[in-house]
């Protein structure tokens, strides 16, 4: 989905009662070319974006969370780990990629 740009606009039209109206029109930039798209594709494309966004990103970075009952907070570390903290912790790895052991 890279090279995409999301954008949207209204258009005011006047309904055959005289009442001025505003029409949305949704459009996606892909490869440069500007492609005019219903609202339910837009919204599923934007999602999907979104989508992308949390797993490149929001995972990988540690958040802290609050329980509204007890007003307490931890700290929950990211998902991504680095080669230099396993390592120090004893992790040995073949050379496949896969997990051979951990030394204790």
């Amino acid at each position: 989905m890279q090279g995409s740009a999301l954008r949207d606009s209204e258009t005011i039209s006047i309904s055959d009662s005289g009442v001025e109206m505003a029409e949305k029109e949704y459009f996606l930039y892909i490869e440069g070319k500007r492609i005019e798209v219903t609202e339910e594709v837009y919204r599923e494309y934007y999602r999907g974006e979104r989508r992308e966004r949390y797993f490149m990103e929001d995972l990988k970075r540690g958040r802290t969370v609050t329980d509204s009952e007890t007003k307490e907070s931890r700290y929950v570390p990211g998902r991504e780990d680095s080669l230099e903290r396993l390592m120090e912790s004893g992790v040995q790895f073949a050379e496949t990629g896969g997990v051979l052991s951990e030394t204790q």
